[in-house]
């Protein structure tokens, strides 16, 4: 599993292997809604202010490439997140079309993510957007009353400090109660050059590893406090899975006070905060098995053969965005995991999706294919994995 930039920066190796000891809390992304793919898996919920269907927004895709950044699984597409096993639920909070959000629906949406704790567990509320221009009193007032209610209802509201350039914090992350993040370097931990100053805690946000959302090719240009931000939040749930006695109050003293300091401010260190909880065991690198000289084996004598499964007959179908692949010879109980593959702008073949169902047919959401493989398996190993059938779109 490829570690990136950001997991070191963030002293995070850790979530990569451990096990939640129970179902992740979970983080709410008010952001510009998020697509599907393999590496947005963990997002288990879309809502959307504008009563559209979630999916992100943007020119620029933004709330995808953020919740890849928090919970990408490891799959062999694009990248992995900060912590793989994290559960997200997302709300588009942006104008349709925008990258931007007014002050009221970025209010709305943290308003909406606090009533989520008591049905979705949400335990952290992540808000990437951020402004220099003045609220009115009446959004001010709205904005503070949604992070004091989150808080409530046991909540914890992190929010970006914004792309200001050295200059002090806007809102929405000014707001009384919410833990504001600026951007470090991943690499070199001096603060980024686009960050804003002042904020609560800092996090990686520039040099960091990520992958482009439609694609899954490996990018480095994802920079910015949102980035820094999610970071944070993931931070938070973890340590409120494994803690979940922890209050709003409780988690973020642990997260803040176990920060490295640095020059501009207080640096995330995800395994400080676990070991300043009392969870210094989940942190620590595991302990490397001794060699032990093999004893000798004797010969086995080879049993019978196992018998092969039959070579998939398919058909693979798209309509809209959903990709519908059927098989119909599929042998009792065997599995059948189905590729998918399309062609970039560079005309190169990239695998854009697998799903293995105990079913004979299978929907993925593309937006467009060159190939399906189809393979049959047998979940009890009593049979041999079938050839493998590709259809071509033609």
């Amino acid at each position: 599993m490829e570690i990136t930039a950001q997991t070191k920066a963030a002293n995070a190796e850790f979530l990569l292997r451990a096990t939640p000891p129970t179902t992740p809390a979970a983080i709410c992304l008010v952001d510009t809604g998020v697509n599907a793919n393999p590496d947005t898996a963990n997002v288990f919920s879309r809502l959307s202010l504008y009563g559209l269907d979630g999916t992100d927004a943007s020119p620029s895709l933004h709330g995808t490439q953020m919740a890849m950044l928090m919970g990408a699984p490891s799959n062999g597409f694009g990248m992995v997140g900060l912590w793989p096993a994290a559960r997200i639920v997302s709300v588009q909070a942006n104008d349709p079309g925008q990258d931007a959000a007014i002050p009221d629906a970025y209010s709305t949406g943290i308003d909406e993510c606090a009533t989520r704790s008591m049905t979705d567990q949400v335990r952290v509320i992540v808000v990437t957007f951020a402004t220099e221009v003045p609220l009115t009193s009446p959004e001010r007032a709205f904005l503070n009353d949604a992070v004091k209610r989150a808080r409530e209802l046991g909540v914890n509201v992190v929010i970006a400090g914004g792309n200001l350039n050295g200059r002090p914090i806007g809102a929405p992350a000014d707001a009384p109660g919410a833990i504001s993040v600026g951007a470090l370097d991943a690499t070199t931990g001096s603060l980024c050059a686009t960050s804003a100053t002042g904020t609560t805690l800092l996090a990686p946000g520039c040099s960091i590893d990520g992958a482009l959302p439609n694609s899954g090719a490996p990018t480095t240009s994802q920079q910015g406090t949102s980035a820094a931000a999610v970071f944070v939040a993931v931070g938070l749930a973890a340590l409120r899975t494994w803690r979940p006695d922890l209050t709003v109050a409780a988690a973020e003293e642990l997260i803040v006070n176990a920060a490295v300091p640095v020059a501009s401010g207080r640096r995330l260190d995800a395994a400080a905060t676990f070991t300043a909880a009392g969870l210094g065991g989940v942190a620590q690198p595991p302990v490397p098995t001794p060699t032990v000289a093999p004893s000798p084996v004797p010969t086995a004598t080879p049993g019978p053969k196992k018998p092969k499964l039959v070579k998939p007959r398919a058909t693979a179908r798209l309509r809209g965005r959903v990709l519908t692949v059927r098989s119909i010879n599929r042998p009792a109980k065997a599995r059948m995991r189905v590729t998918v593959y399309a062609r970039d702008s560079k005309k190169r073949t990239r695998r854009i999706a697998r799903k293995t169902v105990q079913a004979s047919s299978v929907r993925v959401r593309v937006q467009r294919w060159s190939r399906v493989e189809v393979q049959f398996s047998d979940p009890t190993g009593a049979r041999l994995a079938s050839s493998t059938t590709t259809v071509v779109r033609r």
